[in-house]
């Protein structure tokens, strides 16, 4: 079992399998072709087949991560980031697997990344300004976000002051187990 299989169950726990809609295989291989690329970073296949619609209550506010939106967001990566494209030498190296507010993007491969790093371009900045280790740490920054919004609105604390959420609870179950 991945990272990202023990998210998309943690999430199916607290939102409901309706809540979390993975991609069909002829899906995938939609966005594999829209991104011009001979394979899909596995991480992030794994994400789509199993979130890529819906992921609960990972919202990604202002952000397109979810299909169908994801769809064309390379080549307006391409587009907004003509430095990016010079130096990117095949479109095999670079995927872009979001965009928040159409002034960033998210991206795995090219120039700035070292394997599966998730880097950040931000409209005017020649080089990316953030970078999470993997896409799965790009979720996890979502997934404490989450937690941390609940808290915010009340939800109980343990004696540590961490949010003492379902959400919350279905993580640490996960780390405990080995699983997450």
């Amino acid at each position: 079992m991945t990272d990202i299989d023990a998210l998309a169950r943690v999430l199916r726990d607290r939102y409901g399998k309706s809540g979390v809609v993975g991609l069909s295989n002829t899906e995938v291989e939609e966005v594999r072709c829209d991104q011009s690329v001979a394979a899909l970073p596995r991480e992030w296949r794994r994400f789509l087949s199993l979130m890529g619609r819906r992921a609960g209550g990972l919202l990604f506010e202002d952000t397109d991560l979810f299909y169908p939106h994801i769809l064309g967001i390379k080549r307006e990566a391409l587009d907004e980031f003509p430095s990016l494209r010079g130096r990117v030498a095949r479109a095999d190296d670079l995927v872009v697997v979001g965009t928040h507010s159409e002034r960033e993007f998210y991206v795995i491969g090219g120039p700035h990344a070292a394997g599966s790093e998730v880097v950040l371009y931000i409209k005017g900045e020649e080089a990316p300004s953030y970078g999470w280790p993997s896409f799965t740490a790009l979720l996890q920054d979502e997934v404490d976000r989450v937690i941390r919004a609940e808290a915010d609105l009340g939800r109980s604390v343990d004696e540590d002051g961490k949010p003492e959420s379902r959400l919350a609870k279905g993580f640490a179950r996960w780390r405990q187990r080995g699983q997450l």
